[in-house]
């Protein structure tokens, strides 16, 4: 990131309409001036939130462009750029061809690094008509299409394979042939062992659009910069060294679901896990093809939407899994198109459906589906955010069942969020607080900083959202609250997806969902926050909860308010008895308290009363258990089901501690 006087940055843009290998690089004066330039009717965005590059700078692009332009723009962070450990996400944008609106991914790799080196944005406009061509960036930014007709039945990861074999040493992005096909979902893969997949709301149909099968950078990646004290908070993070130990693949267990012939998380080598060029937890656990390269990565996240609905189990599941990767299919959508009644009777049965679906293309324009969620705070995000349907990731670790209010408010000094922040009966306050997740997240995505490694140090304690905000953006060391102003950058960029949906006059989000209903209070509070109008645009001045008038005159560290120890017994001491509970863990949690642990205390107690007494019971297990302030680190889950903070644990309870985060 650079100062707001100084900032200009490197943008290449190919008109693939111009015929073919033909190509029009704007030099950075004239980028600088498109992206500040405002669009009619609107502001642009800030310089300074400009500067963090990323879907920052793609929106600015889009916005300065003519709205009958539809590029497609690939986008990295100044984090990406200046090589920062676990910063290497490339940022994806363009109209979605499912929904109309914005759709926007990031996606791993080491693309992301090569692409740095050449420039901070590539704008695609036009069409290559012969359908079938690959554009090959060279070291300097010069841009060839090729052609390639044999490579339309090929997968995505394939497709980036053969780049590398024709063209040299680089990293290729690719979709599938369900792009080709027309399929309105189609979605993107990057790299090739294993392919990192990305494209909710179709980024692989945009590409296919544009007449490319794909994008090769051969740039040398930009060099890792030592970062010793972001490295060392990495490694400091019980949530993030669980999930490099296990993928989040014990999370079926927690659900009930039979792990099938899906590998033991806790004994895969290190040969089979995959992250992030210089991430010190990396949390992708390969699949692979026999002894051939990797075909994916496997995840909770992306397995489950499949259980009950096109497998049976983990184990089929991650078949139906690898037929929607090779044929480029967003798997939550392909679930959605098929609408069986039952699982699939076998994997063969699976593969002739979603063949049909790619035979079938393109299919009507729709609301993209959205995770299944619990609380109004889950739903929020999709109902709200302009930026696509997962704008929200930092919830499964900052959100309801997996926080503390106290965190929430260390972490947000600024604002005033009130009482029962994360009671998930309550409604007040949910709205602003999506915004300010949504906020969190934009910043994060367009520093392509990795979303889950700093929610894991957020919500771990291990660092502050100032620490971490002076990591990722040294210039912000002249300011008071280093967190805030990263925080308030991140709002620039959410808005200004809000300013694309009318750019286009595209349909827009937040708009009531029913009045007098605890969702229209919160999609009110949204909109306040964002500074929407009733029917959704961005026509009014932001306005955020009162704001903490101590935190103007303390420090960032005084402004983190001491957090209680634990909470207290359910019931007064007369009115509890001493009872027994039992623990059950894995990975790391096992190897600190074996798979199974029985503690005596009072009960009935709160989870957080719980997890104290266990600390004190097994203090080699503490810091997994507590962080430094004293916050419970494991979610506790009963029977399958997670319990809140205001829960009861009693005598004879048979527990779960689950400390590994969904999501990726």
């Amino acid at each position: 990131m650079s100062s707001v006087n100084s900032y200009q940055p490197r943008v290449q843009c190919f008109d693939l309409g111009e015929g073919l290998g033909s190509e029009e690089a704007l030099d950075s004066e004239g980028a600088s001036h498109l992206c500040g330039k405002p669009s009619p009717g609107f502001a642009g965005l800030f310089p300074d939130a400009l500067a963090l590059g990323g879907a920052a700078l793609a929106q600015g692009l889009m916005l300065a462009l003519d709205s009958d332009k539809d590029p497609f723009i690939l986008s990295v962070g100044s984090a990406v750029v200046r090589g920062l450990p676990t910063a290497a996400r490339t940022t994806v944008s363009a109209r979605s061809p499912l929904t109309g609106s914005l759709a926007e991914g990031q996606v791993g790799s080491d693309f992301g690094r090569r692409m740095a080196s050449i420039c901070d944005a590539l704008v695609l406009l036009g069409v290559f008509a012969e359908g079938d061509g690959v554009l090959v960036l060279d070291g300097e930014g010069t841009g060839i299409v090729y052609r390639r007709p044999n490579w339309l039945g090929l997968s995505a990861g394939e497709r980036n394979a053969r780049m590398v074999r024709d063209f040299g040493q680089g990293a290729g992005l690719s979709a599938g042939p369900a792009a080709q096909a027309g399929v309105r979902h189609a979605h993107l893969a990057a790299g090739h062992d294993p392919p990192s997949f990305v494209g909710r709301g179709g980024l692989g149909r945009a590409l296919a659009q544009h007449g490319l099968l794909g994008v090769f950078a051969q740039a040398q990646p930009v060099a890792s910069k030592p970062a010793a004290g972001l490295s060392r908070a990495l490694l400091e993070s019980p949530r993030l060294l669980e999930r490099s130990l296990g993928g989040t693949l014990e999370l079926f267990d927690e659900a009930g679901v039979a792990s099938g012939e899906m590998v033991d998380a806790p004994t895969v080598s290190d040969s089979q896990r995959h992250g992030c060029r210089g991430c010190p937890t990396p949390c992708g656990i390969v699949l692979r093809d026999g002894a051939g390269p990797g075909v994916g990565t496997m995840r909770f996240s992306a397995l489950q939407p499949l259980l009950g609905s096109l497998a049976q189990d983990s184990a089929e599941a991650l078949g139906v899994l690898e037929v929607c990767n090779r044929l480029g299919l967003d798997v939550r959508e392909a679930a959605r198109d098929l609408e069986v009644g039952s699982p699939f009777e076998d994997h063969t049965q699976a593969t002739a459906a979603l063949e049909q679906l790619v035979r079938d293309g393109e299919g009507p324009m729709r609301p993209a589906s959205v995770r299944s969620v619990d609380g109004l705070l889950g739903q929020a995000g999709p109902l709200a955010s302009a930026r696509g349907a997962d704008p929200m990731r930092s919830f499964p670790f900052l959100g309801e069942g997996n926080s503390d209010s106290a965190r929430l408010a260390a972490l947000a000094p600024d604002i005033d969020w009130g009482e029962s922040l994360l009671d998930p009966d309550e409604s007040l306050g949910k709205g602003s607080l999506a915004a300010w997740h949504e906020d969190l997240v934009a910043a994060l995505d367009a520093l392509g900083f990795c979303t889950f490694s700093a929610a894991g140090l957020l919500a771990d304690g291990v660092m502050s959202l100032d620490a971490l905000a002076l990591a990722l953006v040294p210039e912000f060391e002249s300011k008071e609250h280093p967190g805030v102003a990263l925080r308030e950058l991140g709002g620039e960029i959410a808005r200004a997806a809000h300013m694309l949906l009318a750019h286009w006059d595209a349909p827009a989000v937040a708009v009531n969902g029913g009045d007098g209903t605890p969702l229209a209070a919160l999609l009110e509070e949204y909109r306040s926050w964002r500074g929407l109008d009733e029917r959704g645009r961005p026509t009014c001045e932001p306005v955020l909860p009162k704001r903490r008038q101590r935190a103007q005159s303390q420090s960032s560290d005084q402004a983190q308010s001491p957090i209680p120890r634990g909470a207290q017994p359910a019931q007064r001491s007369s009115e509890t008895e001493s009872g027994w509970v039992e623990f059950n863990s894995c990975g790391l949690l096992a190897e600190h308290l074996g798979s199974t642990c029985r503690i005596q205390l009072d009960l009935p107690a709160f989870p957080n009363a719980v997890i104290a007494a266990l600390a004190l019971e097994y203090q080699r297990a503490a810091w997994l258990l507590r962080d430094r302030a004293g916050i419970s680190l494991p979610a506790i889950w009963r029977a399958g089901v997670p319990l809140g903070p205001r829960s009861l644990v009693f005598s004879g309870d048979q527990l779960d501690l689950v400390l590994v985060i969904p999501g990726g």
